[in-house]
């Protein structure tokens, strides 16, 4: 039977429409499923080539030659039809008296049309409802029939930004509209372009309704993606015109204490680094570098002040909830801007003790703190930290973090996969080329290999609630297209 040559996930429905068919008493006959190039080629030539052209790549294709007036006669409008794929067959209604009605007149149209909507109802693709539609309403390939088009799995997540969302960079809109920007670039798609746009401006319109000031979810993240977006050419303007009151809201909420003592630690580190960036965009000497020069001064020490030993402790799991590297990194930061040096040098002499005692239990959590150190020692050589920092090297197993410390859904940037490659890239100095080569093909494929791409094809929930940039398919698909093009 011609449909055993056709794709198993064809298969059965196409069958499901024979049965239909023979339920209801219609004869039929598979005319063709599968579709070799060299038929397609010939099909193709019919009617745009000269008859010894067209007979020359029939006989190659192995199939009769024509007569010259069947050669005029355009057959198909693709040089590529799903055909090849092995998800299409041509199927016809055969007569009482064993003919196929090929001319579709006022005696047989119903007949077609009876085929054409059982074939949908089926769950198939009908040549017949393809426009131009004649006086009978059939398309110009009633005997086609091909498996619907699943929309990509990038398209689905495209079609899921319409839906409710929080406004956050982390998991909420402005995360979505950061990968459709960059999506829409890397594929030059311009309808990614516009759920981009659309999402950017939902994004203006709701800010000012936002109260928190944090990276993950509130201001100081919408703050960053823009500045981005900006920087990138994505959208247009001044920084400092556009993020202006996203500014103002966070430096309210850092000046009164009656804000700042119920902002965690762990948000105002990423607060701290989001102002790093901000005050690059200031005219130097500036009145509004001298302010934000001030909030970094007062918010560094209101976070080291707070500090106690939990502020140093290991978490159970990798993640973002790893304090002590974060703030490192940001330490790292603030004393290349050069303003406050005499002060990050007296706190990292602190914290010096309790870096130097540490060997994270987790080898993630050994290769995120490594990442901390670096980030310092990229700016001030403080005193025992390159040897740490080898230690950390020395005992560190990446084959064990991908092995055993993440599970198979453990795949995105905050606690997966994802996030293991993005430190790996960063600390590639401290690795051979082809240690970082293998570990980068064994992070793609521990992505690829995932049970989470079967529980979005199945579970439509599941890829709602999984879709964001931190720790969703937004930001693993952003890593996987890195990952893949510098370790191809």
């Amino acid at each position: 039977m011609k449909i055993n040559l056709l794709k198993p996930e064809a298969q059965p429905i196409f069958e499901a429409f024979l049965s239909v068919l023979d339920r209801n008493g219609l004869r039929y006959l598979i005319l063709e499923t599968i579709r070799t190039q060299e038929v397609q080629d010939a099909y193709y030539a019919q009617g745009r080539e000269s008859i010894e052209e067209i007979n020359r790549l029939r006989k190659i294709a192995g199939l009769h030659l024509l007569d010259a007036e069947k050669a005029k006669q355009i057959i198909t409008k693709v040089r590529h039809t799903l055909h090849q794929d092995g998800v299409a067959a041509d199927i016809v209604p055969i007569l009482a008296d064993g003919s196929i009605p090929w001319a579709i007149t006022e005696e047989n149209a119903q007949l077609w049309l009876s085929f054409g909507r059982l074939g949908i109802e089926a769950g198939l693709e009908w040549g017949g409802a393809w426009k131009p539609l004649n006086q009978f309403g059939i398309g110009w390939d009633a005997a086609h029939y091909q498996l619907l088009e699943t929309p990509s799995l990038k398209d689905r997540l495209m079609s899921s930004f319409s839906q409710d969302a929080p406004l956050g960079l982390a998991n909420g809109k402005m995360g979505f509209c950061l990968f459709a920007f960059w999506l829409a670039r890397h594929e030059k798609n311009k309808k990614y372009q516009e759920v981009a746009e659309n999402l950017l401006e939902e994004v203006f319109n709701e800010a000012s309704q936002t109260r928190s000031i944090d990276l993950m979810n509130g201001l100081a993240g919408i703050g960053l993606a823009i500045r981005y977006l900006l920087k990138e050419s994505h959208a247009k303007g001044s920084p400092n015109e556009i993020l202006g009151d996203v500014d103002n809201a966070i430096f309210k909420q850092l000046s009164y204490s009656i804000y700042l003592d119920n902002i965690n630690s762990l948000s105002l580190i990423q607060i701290l680094y989001y102002l790093c960036l901000r005050i690059n965009d200031q005219k130097e000497g500036s009145e509004s570098e001298y302010l934000y020069r001030e909030l970094i001064i007062a918010t560094v020490n209101h976070i080291y002040q707070k500090a106690d030993a939990s502020f140093f402790e290991e978490p159970p799991l990798y993640g973002f909830n790893y304090l002590l590297p974060q703030f490192l990194f940001v330490l790292g930061r603030i004393y290349e801007l050069n303003f406050y040096n005499y002060r990050i040098v007296k706190i990292l002499e602190d914290v010096g003790m309790y870096v130097l005692s540490m060997l994270p239990r987790l080898h993630a959590n050994r290769l995120f703190l490594m990442w901390g150190m670096d980030s310092v020692m990229r700016h001030i050589d403080v005193g025992g930290w390159s040897s740490h920092i080898q230690l950390l090297k020395d005992r560190l197993d990446v084959n064990m973090i991908l092995d055993e410390e993440l599970r198979s859904r453990n795949i995105y940037i905050d606690g997966g996969a994802s996030g293991v490659y993005l430190l790996l890239s960063a600390l590639q100095k401290y690795f051979s080329e082809n240690d970082v080569q293998q570990w980068t093909t064994k992070i793609i494929d521990k992505i690829e290999s995932s049970d989470i791409w079967t529980l979005v094809e199945r579970e439509p929930e599941y890829l709602m609630r999984n879709r964001g940039l931190f720790s969703g398919l937004c930001g693993v698909f952003m890593a996987l297209t890195d990952a893949k093009s510098k370790h191809a």
